[in-house]
């Protein structure tokens, strides 16, 4: 079988890439829970679209604190606080992004541990231990995690070495739509005009909603398990490339049978091909902070170009997935 991505083909894409270095730029709509609102005692379950704050059997999570900043324990009763107890997060879609304050009651000293779920598979533990030395709060960042399905937090300290951990001002953002390059109207139109589903790219001869592209693991330069996962493709080759920058902040302009996004310094990562209509890099090759040269603060913006050999839309046989963007931790 071809591969369909000969060196005269990928020497012109890179061209028009390369001519293409505009602003850059890429948003997604950010998701702020904040505590401050709820009078003291509120039970704190399911109230925010999204997100279900649960704990272990028999315990509640309820809002601490009569003055702000006010923040979340668990414990057996809002009139019983502790702030000892385990407290668990599960977001209804994969989320990114995600910060949140950890606020110790009665010293500098907050200890407990993060347990982080990636598409309902355990990632990482994060741990606040030796941590002190602030007097209120500490931010929590794990923005490294791409894909978070759930979060625990777990072995908090009990009374009366420390007064508990509580949790204050979560923020994330839902992984869907992807960021930029979608064939829903929002940026450039598609070739044909065949605008259809939001959050992918333009139609292909396998999916009239077209593929996305997304991403999920840990974008850590010392701990990189970051993968690349496209959908709703045709089962043929696909080339996952890297950028540095976007066409248009984000809008694209028309290549093929889609949108293509990316500029400034361009990466080809590797080639894979399609199964069932989904792919995913590297599985098992080398780490995507390696093969594209990523340093720790780096901002990357991805897509795959596909092959697509059955007769649509334009004369030309490829197109490409929504994207996404990544920046890459320590």
């Amino acid at each position: 079988m071809r591969l369909g991505f000969s060196s005269l083909r990928a020497s012109r894409f890179i061209g028009v890439l390369a001519a293409c270095a505009l602003a850059v730029g890429s948003s997604q709509a950010q998701v702020t829970i904040s505590f401050e609102n709820l009078p003291t005692g509120t039970l704190v379950t399911n109230q925010y679209p999204g997100v279900t704050f649960s704990s272990t059997p028999g315990k509640v999570n309820f809002v601490m604190s009569s003055l702000p900043p006010r923040f979340i324990c668990t414990g057996t009763s809002p009139a019983a606080p502790s702030c000892t107890e385990d407290t668990y997060l599960d977001f209804a879609s994969p989320v990114s992004n995600l910060h949140f304050g950890a606020v110790q009651a009665n010293c500098n000293c907050p200890v407990a541990d993060f347990r982080v779920f990636v598409q309902g598979s355990l990632a990482g533990t994060v741990s606040l231990t030796g941590a002190g030395g602030l007097s209120y709060f500490l931010p929590v960042d794990l923005s490294a995690y791409h894909g978070v399905t759930r979060l625990e937090i777990v072995n908090i300290l009990s009374a009366p070495t420390e007064g508990g951990v509580g949790w204050d001002e979560f923020s994330f953002n839902f992984d869907t739509p992807p960021s930029f390059c979608l064939g829903d109207g929002s940026g450039i139109a598609c070739p044909c005009g065949n605008t259809l589903l939001a959050g992918n790219g333009c139609p292909n001869s396998h999916s009239s909603g077209g593929a996305r592209l997304s991403a999920s693991g840990l974008s850590s330069i010392t701990s990189d398990t970051l993968t690349l996962i496209a959908e709703s493709l045709p089962n043929s080759p696909g080339l996952y490339v890297q950028g540095d920058a976007l066409i248009g902040g984000g809008t694209g302009i028309t290549f093929g049978d889609g949108s293509v996004c990316l500029t400034g310094a361009i990466v080809r990562l590797g080639v894979v091909f399609a199964s069932g209509g989904v792919s995913s890099y590297p599985s098992g090759a080398t780490p995507i902070h390696v093969a594209g040269a990523a340093s720790v603060g780096d901002l990357r913006h991805y897509q795959l170009w596909y092959r697509d050999g059955a007769p649509f839309c334009t004369p030309a046989t490829f197109n490409f997935t929504s994207g996404t963007s990544v920046t890459w931790h320590p």
